[in-house]
């Protein structure tokens, strides 16, 4: 090679040399994984665009220099997360989540986020506005992190998820009837999920660690998940019930029923009735609409209530200009304080029963509204509803049994 070729080809990797510190000065490559992170002057601060966004890629980082991908399924699970904002408007508390520590996510295509662990808040890099993630209280977030898991895959550390804490293991079931047994369990990663052969549902979307641990002697909430088999369906249903005790001497229960059909698992009916009329008033006898399960039910009130009744139906007409027959949401229910199963009709299968607290507002009844469910036909699951007044259970029984 002569002189002028030799001078001609350092001249090409000088170029080459050139251009390669001229790409890595624009993109920030990460020494964890081989992953560019990439720069762009139009990055989207749109927290409702992203909480819409489904397998967006993300990385993230607790030390502000080091990133690591997560996986998409992990992706999902933190926009879930963070799609229960509310705007944070109380200036001591902008103050607090600015001077705390934070880690970053970064979601392809947008402005990074800063996510404060100790408040449970979050904002754009770029942007003045902080949001406060709803059920979340201070803390909880730091221990739901705690659970953040990362993984060797493919010789990259990738964040997976949130370790699973097992609440309620069923024995095994062949709910897609390929003659194999499959698992059925409730499980715990931040939020309560049923998991069905590999189907996955979530059944309480916030919760925190504290909230499994006892107290006293007692655990705050247990669990338990009932299986029903349709002979004429053919198709398995979950009913997963929890129950916790409140500040007082009551509890507070959640009842959820979910069908696993054509290998998804979806929820098939609603427990919570709460839109009541009033369907009629004549002499001592209140008649109540739900909705919901379009029941009716009347009930003779006592003295004490027939004149608050009247006193109430007087202020309507005076001040509000409003008939009292036909107004809605004057009586509410309150959550479902006990649940039990019992086999009312001597046909070898349990009933669900559940016990709320009816209240009328300003005036009116109180009283304690038992509902009746038959699992034989999942297309007319509420069978009826008593008042305690009626006198056809004993409640304090139920309390006591239960």
């Amino acid at each position: 090679m002569t002189k002028k070729q030799i001078t001609k080809s350092m001249g090409y990797i000088l170029i080459i040399v050139l251009i390669i510190i001229n790409v890595i000065g624009c993109k920030k490559i990460d020494k964890n994984y081989n992953k560019v992170i990439k720069s762009d002057d139009n990055l989207s601060n749109n927290i409702g665009q992203l909480i819409n966004e489904k397998n967006i890629e993300l990385q993230i980082s607790e030390d502000k220099s080091n990133y690591y991908l997560a996986t998409e399924e992990f992706s999902n699970r933190i926009i879930e997360l963070l799609s229960n904002f509310y705007l944070v408007e109380d200036p001591l508390k902008i103050h607090n989540a600015k001077s705390e520590s934070y880690i970053i996510l970064n979601f392809m295509g947008y402005d990074k986020i800063y996510l404060y662990l100790n408040s449970g808040t979050f904002k754009f890099e770029s942007a003045e506005d902080i949001y406060s993630i709803k059920r979340l209280n201070e803390k909880d977030l730091q221990e739901l992190w705690c659970r953040a898991s990362l993984k060797f895959i493919d010789n990259q550390l990738v964040y997976v998820g949130f370790d699973k804490s097992i609440l309620f293991e069923t024995y095994k079931y062949d709910v897609d009837n390929d003659n194999n047994n499959d698992d059925v369990y409730l499980y715990y990663d931040g939020a309560v999920k049923l998991m069905v052969n590999e189907q996955i549902i979530t059944v309480s979307p916030f919760c925190y660690d504290d909230a499994f641990y006892a107290t006293h002697s007692e655990p705050h909430i247990e669990y338990e998940v009932k299986v029903i088999f349709d002979e004429k369906t053919k198709c398995y249903y979950f009913l997963v019930c929890s129950k916790a005790p409140t500040c007082g001497y009551t509890m507070s229960c959640t009842v959820d029923l979910y069908q696993y059909s054509n290998d998804q698992l979806s929820p098939v009916y609603d427990f919570y009735e709460t839109n009541i009329i009033v369907k009629d008033y004549q002499d001592d006898i209140l008649t109540l609409l739900f909705e919901e399960t379009n029941s009716i039910k009347s009930v003779k009130l006592s003295t004490e209530e027939k004149k608050n009744i009247d006193e109430y139906i007087e202020f309507l007409k005076e001040c509000e200009n409003k008939e009292f027959v036909g107004l809605e949401e004057w009586l509410f229910c309150a959550n479902i304080e006990y649940y039990k199963f019992e086999d009312l009709d001597n046909d070898n299968e349990n009933e669900l029963l559940t016990i709320r607290n009816i209240k009328g507002g300003a005036s009116g009844i109180r009283d304690s509204l038992i509902s009746v469910y038959d699992f034989k036909d999942k297309n007319n699951i509420f069978v009826d509803m008593y008042f305690e007044r009626e006198g056809l259970y004993d409640i304090e029984y139920f309390k006591l049994n239960d």
